[in-house]
């Protein structure tokens, strides 16, 4: 894999139900997205769509992002600045040395 085509630096995040006190309850601002590592990416629009959702126009991209080969689950995100790419499906090629990522941007789930 040539490194110079990962020149885009991005944050895989895990989402956090929230960290409980001595006494279970949860601890105020600790639920959310944790960001698990950063990630030296190739990112590549493939495609584009707008659609009509709850009465409102929206639009859905896309992206290809490749990475070296580390432990990503379809429930993680990446996120470049204010970019959160979904992770919808995951590509390993067969010598674990990287990822083919298929991402969303555009959509919001929930």
């Amino acid at each position: 894999m040539q490194a110079g085509r990962l020149r885009h630096r991005i944050a895989l995040q895990r989402y956090s139900a929230g960290e409980r006190d001595e006494n279970g309850y949860l601890i105020p601002g600790s639920a959310g997205w944790q960001t698990v590592t950063l990630l030296w990416a190739a990112t590549e629009g493939i495609n584009g769509r707008e659609f009509i959702a709850a009465a409102a126009e929206q639009a859905a991209t896309t992206w290809r992002i490749t990475v070296r080969h580390f432990r990503i689950e379809p429930s993680m995100r990446l996120k470049a600045g204010d970019t959160v790419f979904n992770v919808k499906a995951i590509l390993p090629d067969n010598n674990r040395q990287r990822m083919v990522l298929m991402c969303e941007t555009g959509v919001n789930e929930g």
